[in-house]
């Protein structure tokens, strides 16, 4: 008798179908999605009008101003994700960490209030929910999942900012807390797989490596810099001659065919650990990446938002993908001002960005948002205006060299 029961794949699919028909049906309800599929079928069509001083000014404040928003529309001072058609959900430890870092590199900017209030309140909240372990947990809060590597060296991202600003001991020990367990918990040669999400190493995981050096090196542990050099060995490894990197997806399915978001994280994780250490050959790998993308952006206008190993795309625009490699970029352009590629493509992208942005819409939830494909219907994070997309449109405008200089207070 043949088996009956479908294989684990078949499983998945008919649970993503499942998973993408409730947002499209909750979205179709939705006041007004009419005119939103109207006006995004209209952007589409349209050439972005490129990015000027004002412009970028004006994208990053509003989307500072969405990202306050909505961690009003959360009951404990963490940042939540919209869905358009069901509204906003529960708080994010881990975006929420390095949404922190964000807002305080804003408030150097454009000092307020409201922002330091934000700051505080979801700092609070972070070192009131950390692990006995050391850990955060990975996923949104009501999961009440188990700590995570990943997510973990985010939210340091976020405490290691606020510690320089507002050194503490309490804040100190948290951190301490943190980068221990991370390193206690790393696996030959040099990865992360039991602790993290899927239970799976991947080459993403360098973007844990940046937090984790900078602290260390504030530290002065040997340990975890010994940790952070040997994962980057094992990424430089696996990465392809033509910059493809293996083991960069979120996913198990599609790991062939990895996300530009998980890509962008390889990318710029690599590039600033060589910031941070002068590493040669971690600049050599995340360069040899961003000139591909790089390239196939300024010919096509456009990044898909997946890449299999010979970098043929598939899928909808992933706008935190897009915004990830304009910080990276902007990276490479720091160190070598006298390259065009990254001066021209930051420009586009950044037009990109701001075109993508929702800015003229009478609803409330969406102003000054970034849905998670472009179209909004695209399969990542379909329906879904995502906090991360949100947090990376800031520093990716804020890193564009034409970025107005902060206003005298």
């Amino acid at each position: 008798m043949p088996n009956s029961l479908p294989s684990q794949s078949k499983i998945q699919t008919m649970r993503t179908l499942t998973y993408y028909a409730s947002r499209a049906t909750a979205f179709i309800r939705t006041p007004g999605a009419t005119k939103m599929l109207k006006e995004e079928r209209q952007r589409l069509r349209q050439k972005p009008e490129k990015a000027t001083p004002e412009s970028l000014y004006t994208g990053a404040r509003r989307a500072v101003e969405w990202l306050l928003y909505a961690q009003s529309q959360s009951p404990d001072g963490g940042f939540p994700t919209l869905d358009i058609g069901k509204g906003f959900g529960a708080s994010y430890p881990e975006t929420s960490g390095y949404i922190l870092d964000t807002l305080l590199h804003w408030q150097s900017h454009s000092p307020s209030k409201d922002v330091e209030r934000s700051i505080n309140h979801c700092a609070e909240w972070l070192l009131n929910i950390q692990h006995a372990d050391g850990g955060w947990q990975s996923g949104y809060i009501d999961s009440e999942k188990p700590s995570v590597v990943f997510n973990t060296a985010q939210v340091m991202r976020g405490l290691i900012h606020l510690w320089k600003k507002q050194p503490s001991d309490k804040l100190a020990q948290a951190l301490d807390n943190a980068m221990n367990w991370i390193v206690s918990v790393q696996e030959p040669p040099g990865v992360w797989a039991k602790h993290n999400y899927l239970g799976k190493a991947r080459v993403y995981d360098t973007y844990v490596v940046a937090p984790l050096t900078q602290w260390a090196q504030i530290r002065g542990n040997s340990d975890a810099l010994q940790a952070a050099e040997e994962h980057i060995h094992w990424v430089v490894d696996k990465q392809l001659s033509n910059g493809w990197f293996p083991d960069a997806d979120n996913t198990e399915k599609h790991n062939n065919r990895p996300i530009l978001h998980t890509i962008a994280y390889t990318i710029d994780g690599l590039l600033e650990y060589a910031e941070r250490t002068g590493n040669s050959d971690a600049l050599a790998s995340g360069a040899r990446a961003a000139e591909v993308l790089a390239n196939r952006f300024l010919e096509h206008q456009r990044l898909p938002g997946r890449f299999d190993k010979k970098w043929h795309g598939s899928e909808a625009v992933i706008t935190t993908g897009c915004a990830q490699m304009v910080v990276a970029w902007s990276r490479l352009m720091a160190i070598q001002p006298e390259n065009e590629l990254w001066t021209k493509t930051i420009d586009q992208m950044c037009s990109l960005l701001l075109h993508m942005q929702w800015t003229n819409t009478t609803n409330v939830n969406l102003k000054g948002a970034l849905t998670g494909s472009f179209p909004f219907w695209g399969k990542y994070e379909p329906f879904r205006c995502p906090n991360w997309a949100v947090k990376y449109l800031v520093d990716a405008l804020m890193s564009h060299h034409n970025f107005p200089e902060p206003y005298d207070a």
